[in-house]
């Protein structure tokens, strides 16, 4: 549909019957009457007079965005002409457009045409003081048309080029819908991402063209900014006293609303705010989560707005590392640090840290901050604080680079591996060896300030040595390789990499979206949903994966690799796993023998996990419910679990087993060799770990896999005999080297 365009009855009386041009219809917007009166050719382009019958500077800002987005042209403010007192004005409003691609300043070349086209805008008075009317004897103001519009459309360079779209400003219409994808909690990239969907849903084919025009489809810095200066006009940056009482308002809000204290504040005596959070999620994850109580890492998030910290505690679970409280400082003074670890003890449950409660966890793990790991020494003096090789490695490599410590460049490298090579001995006595080789190496005698430093950490080797960790439940996480996960996690998924402007901004997103995000995550890994990325496992033999012991098994690739997976240690010898990372044969491992998600980073396959992950998401006892969402799509797998026995049941069918199989072993004595293999296999577990996985797996494999048809006196015996030579294989200490094919 054309715009509504006129000749001018007052003006051009003899083009009354004329067509309107087309150039000229095209480039008008829709839903304004346009009266021309005067259009003339040019060289390039055209120049047109118009009148319309508006009145107020708003409807001609609404009339010139309009023109704009019919148009397509992006036009700049080139010369205003404000209303002062002094002078009377005969114009309301007036102010003379220039195109984008004329700029002032010459460094912008590839932008600057020196375009001559620009548009001149005036709205006339109709009324002055005492509401005496215009004077004027120009018959267009007399009825009414009020906006004068001159437009020199006479562009030098195309309007609908790439090039030249993406330098359009956004338009009003798609500020206000990312806005409003912004206040439903979507980041700069979600709602980039969600109005490009929404657009090539309502565009369709014309998608093509929309999303090379900036002011439809607008660039990520765009949102970026929107979004960050939404966040300036939402928390006003304040100071001093304000500031206190806005996060006690919001706190004491936030409160009430959990029904519970989940945080707390306090101002330090030299002025500094610091706040200890533990949400209603986090008091579940310390109830229920085992490792909670074993080791805890503390690591801090860097500066996220002004003079802001965040001390994060976590734990690692199946779904990841959990948080377990939250400290924010806004410096990280010794006096800061206790007072948040005070504040954030008064909040935590009473069963804090699997039921140990105020003896803390048995170890904690942190960077080298030792006002941190002063501040926990005294808030739970019964835990063992260590160092992460991490952030242990990550210090000298620091201390390496710093310039000051005059260590060559070529030296660095070297230097920093003599160390990795302490942090990683398997052994005391072989630490020792290593460190008295570094004293004796070339390159550190000529290296004098890094002996000496390395001499002072060497001393402090109890809370960083891996092999001194030994007798510790540290689960094999000196790398902290879970910790970085979160803490990216942290700065993407939450804080959306913004560094935030105040303290109170900081504040609300952990009050809303920290909680928000773990629930969500909780509740994918309960309902099935893989949390990590899938593996191909095209490059591994399925059938020659073999268990060694308990712990142990042995992948072959197919291009004749072979790798040792250890399940209790979730580590493999292949780079990925020997970094603490989940690889594709601890995972086949876990597919192939159907085993537990109970590491950190496996894949959860029991009910009961799934249900206690629930649980902790959503607070709902499963029991509770008539149905439940956690059931497995294997309603065959998960059928003789869905109604939990009582022990009086399992008792009494047990015995009947039993009962059963003296009867047998009496009537026929072909169950001796069959029975005396089980035992066999039975008095070699030593684990209840292994007994369980011994039990799950009996009676899953058949004779038929085997190609066997026994007969009918033979079918009994010879299938039990069957059943306990595979499972010997799977559950005895020293199993044979058998490929899993060869068990079946």
């Amino acid at each position: 549909m054309n715009a509504k365009c006129r000749w001018c009855h007052i003006c051009v009386k003899e083009k009354l019957e004329d067509a309107i041009p087309d150039d000229l219809e095209q480039l008008l917007p829709e839903g304004y009457c346009h009266s021309i009166c005067s259009y003339r050719p040019l060289e390039e382009g055209f120049e047109v007079t118009l009148k319309l019958q508006y009145f107020t500077r708003e409807e001609a800002e609404t009339w010139m965005e309009d023109f704009q987005r019919s148009s397509r042209v992006t036009l700049r403010k080139e010369q205003t002409f404000p209303n002062t007192k002094n002078k009377v004005r005969r114009n309301s409003y007036r102010v003379n457009m220039r195109c984008q691609h004329k700029t002032r300043n010459t460094q912008f070349t590839k932008k600057n045409t020196h375009c001559p086209a620009g548009l001149y805008l005036v709205v006339k008075k109709h009324s002055f003081s005492q509401n005496r009317k215009s004077r004027s004897k120009d018959d267009h103001i007399q009825e009414g048309l009020l906006m004068h519009v001159t437009i020199k459309h006479n562009h030098n360079h195309p309007l609908d080029s790439a090039e030249i779209l993406q330098q359009r400003s956004v338009s009003r219409e798609t500020v206000e819908k990312l806005e409003k994808l912004f206040q439903s909690g979507h980041s700069p990239c979600s709602a980039l991402n969600t109005l490009k969907y929404d657009l090539q849903e309502e565009l369709g084919d014309y998608y093509v063209d929309a999303s090379a025009d900036r002011s439809i489809c607008p660039d990520f810095s765009f949102c970026y900014r929107l979004y960050n200066s939404i966040f300036k006009r939402t928390f006003v940056a304040a100071s001093g006293d304000s500031v206190t009482k806005d996060l006690q308002e919001r706190l004491a809000v936030y409160n009430t609303n959990q029904s519970e204290t989940c945080g707390l504040m306090e101002l330090t005596a030299d002025g500094q705010i610091v706040i200890a959070f533990c949400t209603p999620v986090m008091k579940r994850i310390h109830r229920q989560t085992r490792h909670s109580g074993e080791m805890v890492v503390i690591d801090t998030s860097g500066y996220c707005g002004k003079n802001s910290r965040v001390f994060l505690l976590l734990t690692h679970s199946a779904a990841g590392g959990l948080p377990l409280g939250v400290i924010v400082a806004t410096s990280e003074s010794q006096n800061s640090i206790a007072t948040g670890v005070k504040l954030l003890q008064t909040i935590l449950p009473a069963d804090a840290f699997y039921g140990r409660g105020e003896l803390g966890p048995n170890v904690f793990m942190t960077n080298d901050c030792k006002a941190l790991r002063q501040a926990l020494k005294n808030a739970f003096p019964q835990t063992t604080p260590l160092l992460g090789a991490f952030h242990v490695l990550q210090a000298m490599w620091r201390w390496l680079w710093d310039s000051h410590h005059e260590v060559q460049q070529e030296d660095r490298q070297w230097l920093l591996n003599i160390f990795k090579t302490m942090v990683c001995a398997k052994s005391p006595v072989e630490l020792n060896a290593f460190y008295h080789q570094a004293l004796e190496d070339p390159v550190v005698l000529r290296n004098h300030q890094y002996r000496d430093r390395l001499t002072a950490v060497f001393d402090q080797r109890k809370d960083w040595a891996t092999c001194l960790c030994t007798g510790l439940s540290t689960w094999c996480e000196t790398t902290n390789n879970f910790v970085e996960s979160t803490m990216r996690v942290l700065k993407d998924s939450i804080f959306y990499r913004l560094k935030t402007h105040t303290i109170t901004q900081l504040v609300d997103l952990i009050c809303t979206r920290l909680e928000a995000y773990y629930t969500k995550r909780l509740l994918d890994v309960a309902n099935g949903r893989p949390v990590r990325r899938d593996f191909n496992l095209d490059g591994v033999h399925l059938d020659r994966i073999v268990q060694e012991d308990e712990s142990n098994y042995t992948v072959t690739s197919k291009k004749g690799g072979i790798y040792l997976v250890n399940i209790s240690f979730a580590m493999c010898t292949c780079p990925a796993g020997s970094n603490g990372a989940l690889c594709k044969h601890q995972h086949i491992v876990t597919q192939a023998f159907n085993l537990q998600g109970s590491l950190h980073h496996l894949p959860v396959t029991s009910f009961m996990a799934k249900k206690s992950l629930y649980e902790m998401a959503t607070g709902i006892q499963e029991e509770a419910r008539t149905t439940s969402p956690l059931a497995s799509e294997d309603s065959g797998a998960e059928e003789s679990i869905q109604s939990e026995p009582d022990a009086e049941h399992v008792e009494g069918r047990l015995r009947s087993m039993f009962d059963d199989l003296m009867d047998r072993f009496k009537r026929d004595k072909t169950f001796q060799a069959p029975l005396e293999s089980f035992l066999s296999s039975f008095e070699k577990i030593h684990t209840n770990s292994g007994l369980i996985s011994a039990l799950s797996t009996f009676g899953k494999r058949s004779a038929d896999s085997h190609n066997i048809q026994p007969t009918e006196q033979s079918t009994e015996s010879d299938d039990l005999e069957t059943l306990l030579g595979a499972e010997q294989s799977i559950t005895s200490g020293q199993s044979p080297k058998r490929a899993k094919w060869e068990q079946q």
